[in-house]
């Protein structure tokens, strides 16, 4: 009988001990996360994490300057507009010889040849003002045909990083439309976009 009272005593001391020891223990667990809480909220700011880059920005321009297709595409638009202004200098050219000879000859010119040759004159520097204005509007149409091509290809692969990176937005550096860009929260996307490009 003893040794079941001691059993049973020892058995009570031990269910004791132990609920003491779970009760102490969730306290401490409890007084742990409280103070992992406290100290997450209080921790400085070089600690915490660093806000992810939302934002992306680059110069459209420069991207398309580092293309080799560029530099053909700038080449061919050089060439037409030197064929371009070769025909109006020899435009003007023409124009200055038949003023030339007007100014000359407008004294000893019956009426009629007098102003057959002003008509001559003022179509002349007509067609000449006309053709320098077709010839801006051709190398308008010409570059957009040529760049056309480039600029989606640029588009499609800042697009591509973009995707890629999880930006919310892409600024173009060129348009000047923003004053401010938070380092943190944005970074230069040039360097992922040439590797793209390649």
């Amino acid at each position: 009988m003893t040794t079941a009272i001691q059993t049973t005593k020892k058995a009570f001391f031990s269910l004791a001990l132990f609920t003491g020891l779970t009760a102490s223990a969730q306290i401490v667990g409890s007084t742990t996360e409280t103070t992992d809480t406290i100290a997450t909220v209080l921790a400085p700011a070089e600690t915490m994490q660093a806000p992810t880059v939302r934002y992306g920005y680059c110069s459209r321009q420069a991207l398309l300057a580092l293309m080799p297709e560029y530099a053909k595409a700038k080449q061919q638009l050089k060439e037409l507009r030197e064929q371009y202004e070769k025909e109006a200098l020899h435009n003007e050219t023409e124009f200055r010889r038949q003023y030339t000879e007007y100014l000359s000859g407008q004294k000893d010119f019956p009426q009629a040849i007098l102003l057959k040759r002003q008509r001559d004159l003022q179509q002349s520097m007509e067609q000449g003002i006309a053709f320098r204005v077709e010839a801006d509007s051709l190398l308008k149409q010409a570059e957009t045909e040529l760049m056309a091509p480039l600029h989606s290809r640029v588009d499609a692969a800042i697009r591509a990083v973009a995707a890629e990176r999880g930006y919310d937005y892409v600024v173009d550096t060129d348009l000047g439309a923003y004053v401010y860009l938070n380092p943190a929260l944005s970074e230069d996307i040039t360097a992922y976009v040439e590797e793209r490009l390649k």
